[in-house]
């Protein structure tokens, strides 16, 4: 690893009943960067976030993080350590509010410790506290400041996708790995979600989104890596990454355009 990369996959392989979800892929992200993950239906980029965020374990292949091989960490222990996923379709705990989902996520809630669960002590009263406050600072970034205490099942899909990066910014991440943050989002919400992101980004954060709106990785990633049957096709700016004759076959194979939007539930 270089001295400026944060998250790398080395000859990752995946493997579900024969059929090589990834295979083989290999990448690096450096501190700082914005990058997105394309690629058509199929091609393995959810899976990749999965491998490297630790929901899944590698059939072989390393994941490494700083300078750590975190390939046998579980996906817990790498959000602790700051290597943060969003997900898709968000499950907030929908009888709770938005605030008390939000602080479900920071680390070390009293609620947490079987002890801390049945005894209020001073030290679990203060973190409680420090907890709050974080949430109400977060969720007010992220543009929820009027929804402290709305249930979350009450949230549009939109709010809930901004839920859902506020929980995953309880965890202080230093790689942010985001699952179709603007798919199912009106135009609204979406801009409101691209704005947050670009100030993450402007904090000097390292953010890596699985997206199919080209529209969105063209304005705002510097760098794009195109997955294709599990394996990474192409990686550059994705002006030139998408004027690239086998990303339009890849795409063009599978009946799809590149700059079509949309979902990808077998991503």
């Amino acid at each position: 690893m270089s001295t400026d990369t944060v998250l790398e996959a080395r000859d990752l392989h995946k493997d579900f009943g024969g059929v090589n979800a990834v295979d083989g892929a290999s990448f690096e992200l450096d501190a700082g960067e914005f990058v997105g993950l394309i690629g058509p239906n199929g091609a393995g980029k959810t899976t990749m976030f999965n491998l490297l965020a630790g929901s899944l374990d590698p059939t072989s292949g390393t994941v490494m993080y700083r300078e750590d091989d975190v390939t046998a960490w579980s996906a817990n222990k790498r959000a602790r350590a700051g290597l943060v996923r969003t997900f898709q379709i968000p499950r907030p705990f929908r009888r709770l509010t938005v605030r008390e989902n939000t602080m479900v996520a920071g680390p070390d809630h009293p609620g947490e410790g079987f002890v801390h669960g049945l005894f209020i002590t001073p030290r679990s009263r203060n973190r409680e506290i420090e907890l709050q406050e974080k949430a109400h600072e977060i969720l007010d970034f992220v543009g929820l400041d009027d929804k402290h205490d709305t249930l979350a099942g009450h949230l549009s899909g939109g709010q809930r996708k901004l839920l859902e990066i506020g929980r995953a910014l309880m965890l202080d991440p230093e790689v942010l790995l985001l699952d179709e943050p603007m798919a199912g989002v009106n135009p609204t919400l979406g801009e409101q979600i691209i704005d947050r992101l670009k100030e993450l980004h402007e904090r000097g954060m390292t953010l890596c989104v699985v997206e199919h709106d080209m529209d969105f990785v063209l304005a705002h990633c510097p760098r794009a890596i195109v997955m294709v049957q599990g394996q990474v096709l192409v990686d550059g700016p994705p002006s030139e990454v998408l004027e690239d004759p086998r990303v339009l076959e890849a795409y063009l194979g599978g009946g799809q355009a590149p700059t079509e939007r949309g979902g990808d539930a077998s991503a």
